[in-house]
């Protein structure tokens, strides 16, 4: 039950109290006569008792209802929490993914250049190689030019 429903059923009570109250003094003829007096008067007593009966029922119902209503709230809060909670980790979880990525895609960078660099030694290694062996056959050549023309 709502506050406001709580609300309304102790409305409808104090109202149904009211007519009993009016029809109790019609029936009476106005609580003229002092034993009739005595009565109603007895009677509005009894009637103001269970008036402030039911109005402390309705309060007692309007608490409850605002305790429900408060824990409803509490408990959507603790749902918007956990779903904010859910989101960030998410959120984490996919930030985790990009940092991996980006260092394997780093790391590949990396062998890659490696691989140039030791690609490029190579050649380097081998150019020169080449360029010594053409230098010693232009020697050599030289060499057996020169011998045969001190022949």
């Amino acid at each position: 039950m709502t506050v406001q429903q709580a609300l309304l059923a102790a409305q409808l009570q104090q109202q149904q109290q009211q007519q009993q109250q009016q029809q109790q003094k019609q029936q009476q003829g106005g609580g003229a006569a002092a034993g009739a007096s005595k009565d109603s008067a007895a009677a509005a007593a009894a009637k103001d008792q269970g008036a402030t009966e039911a109005a402390a029922a309705a309060a007692a119902a309007a608490a409850a209802a605002a305790e429900s209503a408060a824990a409803e709230s509490e408990e959507e809060e603790a749902e918007e929490d956990a779903a904010a909670a859910d989101a960030a980790a998410e959120e984490l979880d996919e930030d985790e993914k990009k940092r991996r990525m980006l260092q394997e895609a780093l790391q590949q960078q990396q062998q890659q250049q490696q691989l140039e660099q030791q690609l490029q030694q190579q050649l380097q290694q081998q150019l020169q190689q080449q360029q010594q062996q053409q230098q010693q056959a232009a020697d050599k050549t030289q060499a057996k030019t020169a011998a045969e023309e001190k022949k």
